[in-house]
Parts: structure tokens; sequence; C-alpha cells
């Protein structure tokens, strides 16, 4: 068997597993990505991207403009709306993108979250990696399976094209194949959670629905009927949406929506025959709430889906795999570079597995609160696999299929009457009702604003060393974040002056190098850093943040900074702090290079970091 050999494995090439062949290039790591798929995936599914993931994308020098040309406009994805369907006035709705929304995220982030379909998320990735000499990507691969050979792992990969079987020696093997990762069960790895929250059927489809929803201007629209209860995710509403909806196992399985059936509940989801469709492909999905026990055996790591998998509820799950890219791969090229102690890879599930599993909390307690809306409304949701066992049942199988939709109308009947009369407000007591589902609606936020979340944790552990204080946290977790300089928080967002060699009003993550440290300081302690950095044997940018930050950020600073005007804070390459010190004495560079040296478990055996006289 023909055996090729790389630093890095990295099995599969969705989100995940492109921005970290990209993350690894930049830090001189080759790596090889495979694919089983043959090509990059043709239709929408994950679809937020948070303020922290375009932080990461803007690191890996994805401007702004190339998101833009793929980004559902701000002013199309406003709202979030109820209704009966598609072609009927709204019962209630929520706006998520409003002005408000944006000053708050201009606060903590110089990026915003924005709506941009998985597929072309991917083909911006895949098009940045191009540009890099230190990955290929391989379609049409199989991995098979792997050995672990001392201090490599051997992976046998099959190539759809030839048949032919060959090897992958490599130093480490990533898993980023998705949610039924191979790798991940390979690797003995135990996932647990909650499974079978719902089974959903996705229908592609093209059509101009600029009729229908140019009033409300939504990304998400729930349809409350008992005809096509789900939800259309409305990316473009000139070109093409989708449109989910739940099936019932063990009365319903994939097959029994085929493309006919799926045309049928589409045209009642959308209210109208006016309505031109075409649809693009079908799949089915089961929604789960996991989290991997670990995230390394051996060798072998898992990386976003590979090791979580949230309900959509919150658009948390590519985002939260994008952050597990970016906090491992600057411990993994070091490591490969004999720069950093193998303990180091031990701090990404260290840090990252409490992320995956505080979210997965979020995304299921945001599930579950959707019920209000439809309890709101007077509809018990947990009735409806009763009409997918009716409409299943060998009788009704028997029966022509005019038939069968005419039992399932008389079903569902007495629940469309009532939606309807509360959807037009049709009494008084109809008119309360509907208010009652607007204020259920409003109770939804934390499913759509989630900052606290993306920008709020902090990491504890090996990799940070703490100094006796903690992050402070926001009264409402989820949905706010307090910005501040404890070691393990996010370096945070401020803007930087004029001649800091950047535009104004530049966000401090600019500062940040990929593969870099970050040695910044204020007060007393800023001038010294410059000179620090470039004394350390580990790739450092020094700033003097009295030069670097503007005025109204150092009074900010000094706020996040617990009231010290003097500080020396080291930030580690994925942009997270890790020590800090605001003692009166500047810290020589033995203190920094001692931090440094722990931070990396760096042993007498390893590329000692150097200690260069600063005279």
């Amino acid at each position: 068997m023909h055996v090729l050999e790389v630093p890095v494995l990295i099995v599969g090439a969705g989100p995940v597993g492109l921005t970290m062949a990209a993350l690894l290039a930049d830090q001189g790591i080759a790596s090889l990505l495979v694919e089983q798929r043959d090509g990059l995936h043709q239709a929408p599914q994950a679809h937020v991207i948070s303020a922290r993931t375009r932080e990461i994308l803007a690191g890996l020098g994805i401007a702004d403009e190339a998101l833009a040309r793929v980004t559902t406009p701000p002013a199309d994805a406003r709202y979030v709306t109820w209704r009966r369907n598609l072609a009927e006035e709204d019962i209630a709705r929520i706006e998520i993108g409003g002005e408000a929304r944006f000053v708050q995220l201009d606060a903590v982030s110089g990026k915003r979250s924005a709506n941009v379909p998985q597929h072309h998320l991917e083909r911006v990735l895949f098009d940045a990696l191009a540009g890099r000499t230190r990955c290929e990507t391989r379609f049409g691969q199989t991995w098979l399976g792997a050995e672990e050979e001392g201090d490599a792992v051997v992976s046998r990969i099959e190539d759809a094209a030839s048949g032919e079987v060959y090897g992958v020696r490599s130093q480490w093997l990533l898993a980023a194949d998705g949610a039924s990762s191979s790798v991940r069960r390979g690797a003995g790895i135990a996932m647990a959670g909650d499974t079978n929250l719902a089974h959903m059927v996705t229908v592609n489809f093209e059509a101009d629905l600029r009729p229908l929803v140019k009033d409300s201007p939504s990304i998400l629209f729930w349809t409350l009927s008992a005809k096509a209860p789900g939800a259309f995710i409305v990316h473009d509403a000139a070109r093409y949406a989708v449109f989910m909806t739940p099936y019932f196992p063990p009365h319903e399985q994939p097959r029994d929506f085929p493309v006919a059936r799926c045309e049928r509940m589409l045209r009642a989801a959308l209210g109208t025959a006016d309505v031109a469709f075409r649809i693009t492909s079908l799949s089915h999905w089961t929604m789960q709430a996991h989290v991997a026990d670990r995230y390394r055996q051996g060798r072998t790591l898992l990386i976003g889906d590979a090791a979580h998998r949230f309900p959509p509820t919150g658009g948390l799950g590519l985002n939260t795999g994008i952050a597990d890219a970016h906090n491992l791969a600057w411990k993994l090229a070091l490591v490969l570079q004999g720069r950093a102690g193998e303990g180091l890879i031990d701090t990404y599930g260290a840090e990252r597995r409490p992320v995956a599993v505080a979210n997965c909390e979020a995304s299921v307690k945001n599930f579950h609160k959707m019920r209000e809306v439809t309890a709101a409304m007077g509809i018990d949701d947990r009735r409806l696999p009763l009409l997918g066992r009716v409409r299943s049942s060998a009788p009704a199988r028997a029966l022509p299929g005019a038939v069968r939709s005419a039992i399932a109308g008389m079903l569902v009947a007495p629940v469309e009457w009532r939606t309807r009369r509360i959807a037009k407000a049709a009494s008084v007591r109809c008119a309360a009702i509907r208010q009652q589902v607007q204020c259920a609606a409003e109770d939804q936020m934390a499913h759509f604003s989630t900052v606290g979340l993306d920008l709020g944790h902090a990491y504890e552990g090996a990799a940070v060393r703490g100094d006796g204080t903690t992050a402070p946290v926001a009264p409402d977790p989820v949905r706010d974040v307090c910005q501040s300089l404890t070691p393990g928080a996010r370096w945070p967002h401020f803007h930087l002056a004029p001649d800091a060699g950047v535009a104004y009003r530049t966000s401090s993550h600019e500062l940040l190098r990929p593969g870099h440290f970050l040695l910044a300081g204020t007060g007393r302690h800023g001038a010294a850093c410059e000179r620090l950095a470039a004394a350390l044997g580990v790739a450092t940018v020094g700033v003097n943040l009295d030069l670097a930050a503007s005025h109204k950020a150092l009074a900010q600073l000094i706020a996040w900074n617990d009231g010290h005007a003097d500080a020396t804070l080291l930030v580690r390459p994925d942009g997270h702090i890790a020590w800090r010190c605001t003692a009166p004495q500047l810290p020589g560079l033995d203190d920094v290079a001692t931090v440094l040296r722990a931070i990396l478990q760096i042993t007498p055996s390893l590329q000692p970091l150097d200690n260069k006289d600063m005279q």
C-alpha cells in the first residue's frame, strides 16, 4: 500500500476542516484535507456566522467584501416572524437585526454576525485555502480506519474514482467529518446527551418569495399550521429558500417523503398557488444534542460537529466548531515545531469542551422554549405525532392519495379553524390570544441573540496563568458580555488611535497576528513591551497601548483592568489573555519567559526560549 506522509491529516472539508487547514498553513504547518463527498456542499445547511467567527475569518485574510457578496442583506434579515403560512399576515414578529442590535454588537466587536449560507461560506473558505501552499484538498476520499504507530497515526483512505486504498502517515489526525464522524467512532470516543429531539425533512427550493415576505423582511418564518408545520429560512427572497418540516418515526420514515409529497407540503406552507417553485434537493436529519466524552484519543483530535452536535436553535454549532479550530491550531503548530510540550494539546479539550456543553444546553433550552409560542396559540405540538401515525397506518396507506389527504384535512380542520380566527383577531378573545402569542415570541430572544455565548467565555487551566481574579459575568450571560482584561477572557474590542499604524476606529483585534502572541502594556509597563517581545523565542508582537489605543479606549482599559493604570498583558494567538501583571514594578524578560514556558509546557528537551540581552 502506497503511504503518504504529512504532519496533519484532516478528515472532512466542511467549514471547520477548511478553516483548520488554513489556520495551520498560516503557521507553517502542512496538512492533507480529505473529504468523502465529491465536492463542496451545494445547498444551505448552517447559515448564521457570529461576530467571533467573523473575527477569526478576518484573521485568515477573508475580507468583509468577500463575505458581503454571499451574505443575506441585513435589511432582508431584520425580523423573525410567525404566520399560519407564508401568504398570510403576521401573527407575531420580533426584531433581531435593528439598530439597537447593531449598537450592542459594535460595542464588543469590530464585526457583526451575518447570515451566510454554508455552501457559500465553504466556497469562500476553499478559495482562501487554494491560495495557500502548505495544504492539499482531495475530494472523493473515504477514511476507512487508522492505527497508531509510535509518534504517528497511519490512516487508510479509499479513492472513489480509482478504488485505490492508500495510507497516510501523519503526526496528528483531526476528525472534522461531522456529527456521524467515522473518525470519532474509530477512536472509540463516545458521546452523551439527548437523542432524537426531532426528525426533520429539509426542502431546498428555488422561488421568488418577495411578494409574500416584502412586508416582513425576515430570515426565518415559522408556520403555525397543522397542515404544514415548520419553518422557512429565506436566504435570498428573490431566488431560493429552505423549508423544514418534522416527520415522526417509527410511523414515518424519510422514504415516505418523495418529491411529490414534499411539493404538496411546500405548497400548503406557502399558502398560495400563485408562487412557482422548483425543489432542488431533499434531505433528512435528526436533531440531537450530544457532546463527546473527550476531544482526544491518542493522536486523534475531534473538532466541530465530530465533537458536538446541537439543535440549530441558536445557530451555535458551526460557530463553536470554527472556534474549536482557532483554539487548537496554534497549539498544534507549536507542538509540531518542537516549541511546546505535547501537554499543551490537552488544554484544547479542557478549554473547548465546557464551551460546547454550555452551548449545547442553551440550544436545547431554546428548542423546548419555542413550544411556548405554539402553546400560546392553543396548539399542543406533542399531538403532531398522532397525525403521522394516522396518515401512515396500514388502512390509510391502502386508500387513494386524495382520500388520505381528505382524512388528514378533517383531522387538522379544528386546529386550522382556531389558528385562522386568532390570526385575524376575529373576537376579543382571539385578539387577546394573539397578543399572548406576540409576548411568547418576544420571550424567544435568547434564541437569536447570543453575544454572551459567542464572546463571553473565559478559559481556565494550564494554558492560562490566573491571577486570582474572575472574569465578570453579564446579568444575562447568553445575550450580553462584559469585556475585561482578566486572564482567560477574550482580548476585548476597542478602537485604535489614528496614528497606530492602521485606519482610525479599527478594532484592537487588528493587533493580533496569526500564530503570534501579543505582549501589550499600559501605563509604566507600556514602553518596554516591544523590547520584551523581540527578546522572546516565540513569535510575539509587542505593543504600547498608551500609543496604540484611542483616548476613549485608554479609559476603558483601566476599567477593564480593575482600575489599574499599569499592566502587562500576554495574549495568546487565539485572542485569549494568557497572563496579566499589574504590579507597580515592570516585569522583566525572565518573568515573561517563565510564564511562556509554563503555558507552553516547555521541558529541557524542547528548544528553549531565548533570553536575549535587552540592552
